[in-house]
């Protein structure tokens, strides 16, 4: 788990709305714990054509996780610069925003009704997929996020080339569409099974019993080639770029996610400057807001040179200093 965060916190590293949402002046109540303490004016951001701020994962930080994670695939493609890198990640960062505004949206929409304007049982011929994510809400009980991962799954599915009758839902019609998708686009187990726990939702929303339907098994985790102490601290000491904040924030990310092991991105945006509690000596502990589940709680005991150390890249220096 810990050192998964390594590999994983690249995604984090993308959705740069989390790393420059600048507050002016000193840390608040209430305020996330990887804001700015800066003035914004001397905040230093790239402005994009289309308006929004776009950040850049340095060239150097996929080179090194590259070579961690295959040496020889590093080698083969070190002789070469693909320039259409930049665009890629600008389009993955439009896509992160899209993807949180209409989760926003969907939230949002849903707090408008309640509980009792809920119908237990929904007629597929005219309900329509906000329906469903309001009997998903408040039927089934399932998060907002969980919903709209539901909803994308279930528009793909509509759309495809062998697509879900979502109106005349029947057996024959899913399994056609499943058994295209695993024999002839030899798409993964993962994807079949959430597209199975999409029909399921939409299902308990129109009041059919569920089908006789298995999916493949999911395999287990590939062999992973860890990377050693001294690779590994390459990472907390390398220069990703000429901001210094951009540049401790990248550290410390790797630093704290390394050695905390909690969930990329989730639990480590939500977290603010009150679940951080360190003492006169440096001891103290961490409230981690798990998002996967429920929004619930789990406190943690950091040794000293995660939580207020002096000589690390702890949070007490990070809290001070950044």
């Amino acid at each position: 788990m810990k050192h998964a965060c390594v590999y994983n916190v690249i995604f984090l590293l993308i959705q740069q709305e989390y790393f420059h949402s600048t507050h002016p002046g000193v840390y608040k109540e209430g305020h996330s714990l990887w804001s700015r303490r800066v003035s914004p004016v001397e905040n230093r951001l790239e402005i994009e054509p289309n308006g929004y701020q776009s950040t850049r994962i340095p060239w150097q930080l996929g080179g090194l996780i590259n070579m961690v994670s295959n040496p020889r695939k590093h080698e083969e493609k070190s002789r070469y610069k693909s320039f259409s890198r930049p665009q890629i990640i600008d389009q993955q960062v439009v896509q992160a925003k899209l993807l949180k505004q209409q989760s926003d949206d969907l939230s949002y929409h849903l707090t408008k009704f309640r509980r009792l304007d809920c119908p237990t049982i929904l007629n597929p011929q005219n309900s329509s997929f906000f329906d469903v994510a309001l009997h998903g809400k408040y039927m089934q009980r399932l998060s907002a996020s969980t919903i709209e991962k539901r909803l994308r799954y279930a528009r793909f599915m509509e759309h495809h080339p062998i697509p879900v009758d979502f109106r005349n839902p029947n057996y024959e019609n899913f399994r056609r569409h499943m058994d295209y998708r695993e024999e002839i686009e030899n798409v993964s187990p993962y994807v079949l099974i959430q597209e199975w726990k999409t029909m399921r939702m939409f299902l308990r929303s129109f009041g059919i019993p569920s089908w006789d339907y298995k999916p493949p098994h999911a395999p287990g985790h590939k062999r992973r080639i860890l990377p050693f102490p001294d690779v590994v601290n390459k990472f907390f000491i390398f220069t990703y770029s000429r901001d210094s904040y951009e540049n401790a924030l990248y550290q410390y990310m790797f630093f704290h996610s390394f050695l905390v092991g909690w969930r990329v991105p989730s639990e480590i945006i939500s977290m603010t400057i009150d679940d951080v509690v360190i003492d006169a000596n440096g001891r103290g502990c961490l409230t981690i807001t798990e998002t996967k589940k429920h929004k619930n709680k789990r406190t943690i005991l950091p040794e000293i040179q995660i939580l207020g150390s002096q000589s690390h890249k702890s949070f007490k220096n990070w809290i001070d200093h950044w």
